[in-house]
């Protein structure tokens, strides 16, 4: 009911009067007069009627005669219309309210009574496994309290001894509202890891957010692990020109540390205590766990590497990746380390124990020969973006069993006294092996994806408008059933009759406000509400493409079945692997609707502020635990007016509660020896591919089921969201003497 009284001051509320106002015209009263003296006449007869027409003359008109009786007609019409209106301004807001509440608050400690300012030892735990799904949420919490940005989810799979970091519930723990062959993008037994994104921006990065975000500018601040595709138009993507930072894709190692939380806007269904629904008792509803936000990731790959010490050539490397940052977004970590971190890396396969390497051009004379022992390079990049502390990781070589045999394993420790004092830290570590008989070079093939082309919307989504209509629809029998009872209790008064009901049966006067009037007003009712929306005639996409860790983003405007050129912008990924390494690609991204425009607001907008001090965000400790029933309830109703009000599209547009779409997602399979061909992802590199092989991906369509928002996609034949297009090419990195392809 305040939702309503607050709301009839807004551009809603306001369309009411214009329904109503519509309303009055229509019911003309010379018309409606017309249509009275009908009814008069027909209750009179035909004899009465004839005596009464020069009695409504005489009496100065229709008008004079019936004008009380047509003031309450009218009236008697517009109330019941406009009470159906405030009654769907409310079933409008329910989704949105049930959203709001949600949230507040939305994450919280696995074990009871910790803190909810900041995050102490006792809150963080550890998980390592093998990564199932990794892509950039695509429905968020628009608010600053939440999230800097758009956090990325990475699932994996945990080794048995990380078993009890998973709550009884699944994760999600319901796809109620799923429909036909849709599943839940969240692979069964994975847990979640969240990072929000732009909380891992340095300080002085994290300005940009204070000011609008323009749509040009987007992808720039789409997290400091993505390029820019405006910027990568350079052929050497995936090499030098990378970010040195790595989303794990599926199939890599992660491990990561961080809050142990439980997610309060998933949860499981209460049980109905009916066994023939499959319910053997009635339950209380319980939570997802998950990692959000983590304080320090790891992952791996293993590609081919540049080497000083190897001139212009490739040899096998692996790439290990380690992040910290005590900035979560919603919340700070006391320390980014409570010990030091101590990982076992795997090495490539080095060369032979001892390699033979030319000193002379001659082949006659064995003496000019020398023998090289194995020897372990290194290439050390600290991640740029994040403001961390850039200090050396103390690297150790395990030596083999066999003395013989070059190592398999370095021990690499970040000692907690480098992390002391600093808000973060990361680094990229490449180790790979000395080649001077250029043995391991020729094992090194040259991969080249070139990304060609994207056509869009090969599913058509329904933008707001139309999701505004279908609600309508849903409501529109039982909102007219709802009117025409109340019009058929209508009384009025008629000369020379007395009390009648008008409305009732299929008279033509209760015909006509049936049709010319309920009707039409409803409809136009809702097309003031599609007005209110931000234009939808084209879609917003915030696009991610990747490749090998190394992930691009784009935002456009794609029209209707649109086919972007994306070679345009260059689009070119280089990885140099070894035979054995695998290439992964994958996508996804977000449609931005009206709730999700806020992510472009300034701070100032995107804030749930004190009552007296509006920009001043509430602390998450207020949200969790707000000092009283009639704070939470005042944070309740404020979520709700801005997912219902505000969007950065104009002071006479409105959100109305919609929020994002997901774009289907494009991730790497299970991996294989037989996984070889250039439709294969991952490709496990074996012989060359050339000339280049062209291929076609159509990603599932995917949607977030609301309230909870799970994520869903069509399983195997289901609906294609958009089509993909890139060409392979894999070649030797030696091909005949001693020089690089």
């Amino acid at each position: 009911d305040q939702f309503v009284k607050d709301t009839r001051d807004t551009v809603v509320g306001k369309t009411i009067g214009q329904v109503i106002d519509f309303v009055r015209l229509v019911l003309n009263p010379s018309k409606l007069g017309d249509m009275l003296i009908a009814l008069i006449k027909k209750e009179l007869g035909d004899v009465a009627a004839a005596l009464l027409t020069p009695l409504i003359v005489a009496a100065g008109g229709v008008l004079q005669l019936l004008l009380t009786p047509i003031r309450g007609l009218v009236e008697s019409i517009v109330g019941p219309i406009e009470t159906v209106l405030v009654v769907f301004l409310k079933t409008l807001a329910r989704p949105v309210m049930l959203r709001a509440n949600r949230v507040l608050p939305q994450w919280v400690p696995v074990e009871r009574g910790l803190s909810n300012t900041s995050v102490n030892r006792r809150q963080v735990i550890e998980v390592e496994g093998i990564c199932t799904r990794s892509f950039g949420n695509p429905v968020d919490m628009p608010l600053i309290n939440w999230r800097t940005w758009f956090a990325w989810n990475i699932e994996v799979v945990p080794e048995r001894e990380y078993s009890n970091v998973f709550s009884p519930a699944a994760d999600p723990p319901n796809t109620s509202g799923a429909s036909g062959g849709e599943r839940s993008i969240i692979s069964p037994g994975s847990f979640e890891i969240q990072w929000d994104a732009g909380a891992l921006f340095s300080a002085g990065e994290q300005l940009r957010f204070q000011a609008r975000i323009a749509d040009a500018d987007t992808p720039s601040i789409d997290g400091p692990m993505t390029l820019d595709a405006a910027k990568a138009a350079n052929p050497e993507i995936g090499s030098e020109l990378d970010t040195a930072f790595v989303w794990p894709m599926p199939g890599m190692f992660v491990w990561a540390s961080g809050r142990h939380v439980y997610d309060c806007s998933r949860v499981t269904h209460k049980g109905s205590g009916d066994p023939n629904r499959g319910d053997v008792e009635a339950t209380p509803p319980q939570m997802c766990a998950l990692m959000h936000p983590a304080r320090a990731l790891a992952t791996a790959r293993f590609q081919a590497v540049q080497f000083a010490e190897n001139g212009t050539f490739f040899v096998p490397a692996i790439e290990f990746m380690f992040v910290a940052s005590r900035r979560g977004g919603y919340i700070r970590h006391d320390t980014m380390a409570d010990e030091d971190y101590v990982f076992v890396i795997d090495l490539p396969p080095g060369p032979a124990a001892a390699s033979p390497y030319p000193i002379a051009h001659t082949e006659k004379l064995p003496h000019n020969t020398v023998v090289i022992r194995p020897r372990l390079l290194k290439r050390l990049r600290f991640l740029g973006r994040i403001g961390g502390k850039e200090a050396d990781p103390i690297i150790e070589v395990l030596p083999p069993d066999d003395p013989t045999q070059a190592p398999r394993q370095v021990r690499l420790t970040i000692p907690q006294g480098v992390l002391a004092g600093a808000d973060a830290y990361g680094f990229t570590l490449s180790l790979g092996w000395h080649d001077p008989a250029r043995e391991l070079a020729r094992q090194v093939m040259l991969c080249e994806v070139d990304f060609k082309a994207l056509q869009m919307r090969l599913t058509d989504r329904d933008n707001p408008a139309a999701k505004l209509r279908r609600l309508f629809k849903e409501q529109e029998g039982d909102l007219k059933k709802t009117i025409f009872r109340e019009l058929e209790k209508v009384e009025i008064d008629l000369p020379l009759i007395g009390k009648v009901r008008p409305l009732q049966g299929d008279n033509p006067i209760a015909k006509f406000v049936r049709e010319e009037v309920v009707g039409p007003a409803l409809e136009q009712f809702i097309d003031l509400l599609v007005g209110l929306l931000p234009t939808e005639s084209r879609e917003e996409w915030l696009f991610r493409i990747g490749v090998n860790g190394v992930w691009v983003s784009f935002f456009f405007q794609p029209g209707p079945k649109e086919r972007r050129v994306l070679s345009a912008n260059q689009l070119v990924f280089k990885f140099a692997l070894a035979k054995g390494d695998e290439l992964m690609l994958g996508s996804h991204g977000t449609e931005f609707d009206p709730v999700g425009d806020l992510m472009h607001a300034a701070i100032r907008d995107r804030t749930l502020g004190f009552e007296n001090d509006p920009a001043r965000p509430v602390p998450w400790s207020g949200i969790v635990d707000p000092v009283s029933r009639a704070e939470r309830d005042r944070q309740l109703f404020v979520v709700m007016r801005k997912l219902m009000f505000d969007t950065t599209e104009g002071v006479s547009k409105v959100s109305l509660g919609f929020d994002n779409s997901p774009l289907g997602l494009f991730d790497p399979g299970a991996s294989g020896p037989g996984n070889t061909t250039p439709d294969d992802n991952p490709i496990v590199i074996g012989a060359a591919i050339d000339p280049p092989v062209q291929v076609t991906k159509r990603p599932k369509f995917a949607r977030a089921i609301p309230p909870e928002m799970v994520l869903v996609e069509d399983g195997p034949g289901g609906r294609p969201d958009y089509e993909l297009q890139y060409t392979i090419s894999v070649k030797p990195q030696v091909q005949g003497g001693d020089s690089p392809a």
